[in-house]
């Protein structure tokens, strides 16, 4: 057998794929997704990748589209059943499905953090297929490589891997695409347009604005030159092909739309979030503002300008065709009502298109590694590693505040395109100012994390990291020094490569199992710190206790990404996201009336930080109009109950936006020690909305409201009224009974009368509240309110 011919990894080679070049661009994938697995936190840090991640879960464990949970949230729009929607497309969702499915399975990983998964896989992937549309066009194995590696880690790409977001889903549908046009055209292979259409079309579902990215696709795969009019030699097969999945994929688009919003073309989106920017402001701003310059925040591409004519010598059709993609993109997204992609690290649009930019850079790559273009190694050199740096300043910058700085770039414009740009003033310019606060320490990542002041870090996942990295690298290195056409090289073998990738993922499972469940996502640590392992034996024995009929409110904002990594209860959750009074107060009639249809509950978590009065709150509306069943307490505090719909003869009568307390007062102020709290009191017969009086000679329903710390059961709450000069003139006791199996901290509504007597004079009486015991030798223990809380107005009847 002859031996074949080792080929130097600089040299170019034919327009086509080898043995090894696939074997090669799954190693350099997986060596990105360990680089960026590195980076990777397993959190959700935007509102957009939230309301997807909520469509996923309700699609998982409801078959419902709504996102119930976040009924209050940004990017949400009421559909034609009155149930919140979100305005995204379905395409994200479908590709979360099955990894959220997995998750909900197996008890040791987490819900976000395995979903998230699916950003820095997308990411790598559309490496791998750079890779291969170099090799494609004729580049060497190690300048595809490098090609490769600068647009997986010197562009946003690597930034974009950390969130739940559409960008790199997008990044793969387009570089695929172009990949398998490619192909199409060299081989002429029916498969790869279908590959291609395949490819589109998933591009198309993350986002149907992609849509008009096709007639430029289908122009580079059909027409053979450049003249438009040579109808014969049109690929009508390949073009229909193509087609079809884009068809598709607008077509469950437009059911998708049909189905929340009652019409195919309607997406959602309300009021100001239109194309209202002239597009140029936004055309231009993506070029050079300071804001969101895509040359700025990835320095490699100021290189384009400069080598676009050589790139165009050797890939005029894909100059044309990249260049034609790019500006409908900036024309388009620069109309957007918010061009610059909101606060992102960088034009956040122009994402998807890093890979195929990266292209145009393809000649000067090659051209910087022969030895007698010292010149052009050195620019490539400073570029890619400003690249570089760029990102991981950006990596570093995450949330913080000069990401909200003010856009001059929208309408009216600003005289300058500069702004008020000065040195002494970063906020105007995003970069500066993040360099001023540069910090690696900031960079979040899923083996180390600071919480209540303390910093944590997992070998675990650090090391595994380092594991998927090393064989990336030990693949990518072997086989280019083995040679690529080298047959009998180990890692051609079926068993070598696929026990690689198994090994992969069992370390990306043990990293999410390493870090499942840890506190980093809870937003105030030093106060959750002593609920948080309370929460955990909650979240572990939820599945256990809540069936699907039932629904479950969390009124607790601190905890809310936390809850969303550790809910797998299969119970309908509401109003977890920004809960507001309001919001929890017209949601429970609806619950109520929705859980006594589907013989289904209610549940409610509460806990003595949990948004105080608003838990208290909507513990006593549930009280008020729902049957207790049972009652779980979790560590000392943290309480899950069950209330049953009682039975009704008509719709529930709407509630008030704010309750019709007289007084709703904070526990901790008015709290006697291993006895009781007072949490308010309320007069239904009196109109909560005009000042109180009451007329003499009647009776007046009562209900007081106070927290269990311990209370005997002797022990009587009473209330009374006092004159000016505080004798008492009427009193009235109530005599509970505590059942067993109330627990600390447990919320109590007892209910009384009080009379006012007929001969009592009209005037202003304080109310006075308290209760008898046999803990202090006075026999009573009174709560000390302000006046301005327990003025009583008394009138005569007749008046």
């Amino acid at each position: 057998m002859a031996k074949v011919k080792e080929q130097n990894i600089l040299e170019s080679t034919p327009q086509r794929l080898i043995p090894a070049d696939k074997s090669l661009a799954a190693f350099l994938a997986l060596l990105l997704f360990g680089l960026y697995m590195f980076t990777f936190d397993g959190t959700l840090h935007s509102t957009d990748g939230l309301a997807m991640f909520a469509v996923t879960e309700n699609l998982v464990k409801h078959v419902q589209f709504d996102i119930r949970q976040l009924e209050n949230w940004e990017n949400v729009t009421l559909g034609v059943d009155g149930k919140p929607y979100t305005v995204f497309p379905i395409g994200p969702t479908l590709f979360m499905l099955p990894l959220f499915a997995l998750a909900l399975v197996f008890p040791g990983l987490g819900l976000t953090q395995t979903t998230m998964i699916l950003m820095p896989l997308c990411s790598a992937l559309s490496a791998a297929y750079l890779y291969l549309i170099a090799r494609r066009l004729g580049y060497s194995p190690g300048i595809s490589v490098v090609t490769s590696l600068l647009a997986g880690l010197g562009t946003m790409t690597w930034l974009r891997t950390r969130d739940l977001v559409a960008d790199p889903l997008i990044l793969l549908g387009f570089t695929a695409t172009l990949y398998y046009a490619l192909a199409y055209r060299q081989d002429q292979k029916l498969g790869y347009a279908a590959l291609m259409g395949l490819s589109l079309g998933f591009t198309v579902l993350n986002k149907v604005i992609n849509a008009t990215t096709v007639p430029f696709f289908l122009w580079y795969l059909v027409v053979p030159g450049f003249d438009v009019f040579r109808f014969k030699k049109f690929h009508w097969r390949a073009g229909f092909i193509t087609v079809l999945p884009v068809v598709a994929a607008i077509l469950i688009t437009g059911i998708y739309n049909e189905l929340r919003f009652g019409s195919y073309f309607d997406s959602g989106f309300r009021g100001p979030i239109t194309f209202s920017t002239p597009a140029w402001i936004g055309f231009i701003g993506v070029i050079i503002s300071p804001y969101k310059s895509l040359l700025l925040y990835v320095p490699l591409f100021l290189l384009i300008p400069f080598v676009i004519k050589e790139t165009w010598q050797k890939h005029s059709r894909e100059v044309i065709l990249i260049l034609a993609i790019l500006f409908s993109q900036m024309l388009l997204f620069g109309a957007w009502h918010d061009w610059g992609g909101g606060k992102n690290w960088g034009p956040r649009y122009l994402v998807p298109l890093n890979g195929l930019l990266t292209v145009l850079l393809l000649p000067f790559i090659e051209r910087a590694f022969q030895s007698n273009h010292w010149r052009q190694g050195a620019i490539l050199i400073i570029f890619g590693l400003m690249s570089l740096l760029m990102q991981i300043l950006g990596l570093s910058a995450r949330d913080d505040p000069f990401l909200g700085a003010a856009n001059f770039w929208t309408p009216p414009p600003h005289l300058s395109f500069w702004g008020e740009l000065r040195w002494d003033n970063p906020a105007q310019w995003p970069i500066w100012g993040h360099l001023l606060l540069f910090d690696l320490r900031n960079i979040p990542v899923i083996w180390r994390w600071e919480w209540a002041g303390i910093t944590h870090f997992a070998l675990t996942p650090f090391l595994v990291t380092w594991l998927i990295i090393f064989l990336g690298l030990v693949g990518i290195v072997t086989i280019i020094r083995r040679g690529q056409d080298s047959k009998g090289s180990i890692l051609l073998k079926t068993w070598f490569f696929m026990g690689t990738w198994l090994i992969a993922l069992a370390g990306t499972a043990i990293i999410l199992w390493a870090s499942y469940p840890d506190p980093r996502s809870i937003k105030d640590p030093k106060e959750a710190a002593e609920l948080w392992p309370a929460y955990q034996q909650l979240m572990t024995q939820l599945p256990t206790l809540v069936t699907p009929n039932d629904a479950l409110i969390f009124t607790d904002r601190r905890l809310e990404f936390y809850l969303l990594d550790t809910d797998k209860s299969a119970a309908q959750r509401y109003v977890l996201a920004k809960p507001t009074q309001p919001l929890i107060l017209e949601t429970i009639p609806k619950l109520l009336q929705e859980q006594a249809g589907k013989q289904g509950r209610v549940w409610l978590v509460t806990d003595p930080l949990d948004n105080r009065q608003l838990a208290y709150a909507t513990q006593l509306w549930l009280q008020a109009h729902a049957a207790p069943t049972e009652s779980y307490i979790f560590g000392d505090s943290v309480r899950l109950s069950a209330f049953e719909s009682l039975p009704s003869n008509g719709p529930w009568e709407p509630i008030p936006p704010e309750p019709p307390l007289t007084v709703l007062v904070a526990p901790d102020d008015y709290k006697f020690h291993r006895i009781a709290a007072l949490l308010g009191w309320n007069w239904p017969d009196l109109n909560p909305d005009a000042p109180a009086s009451f007329q003499t000679g009647q009776t007046y329903r009562f209900e007081l409201f106070w927290v269990y710390y311990g209370k005997a059961p002797e022990d009587t709450f009473f209330v009374r009224l006092l004159d000016s000069t505080r004798r008492p003139v009427s009193e009235a006791w109530l005599s509970p009974q505590p059942e067993n199996g109330i627990i600390d901290g447990q919320l109590m509504m007892e209910k009384g009368a009080v009379l006012i007597p007929a001969e009592l004079a009209p005037g202003l009486y304080h109310l006075q509240l308290g209760f008898s015991t046999s803990a202090v030798e006075a026999g009573e223990l009174i709560f000390d309110l302000p006046t301005e809380l327990t003025k009583i107005r008394v009138i005569h009847k007749n008046s």
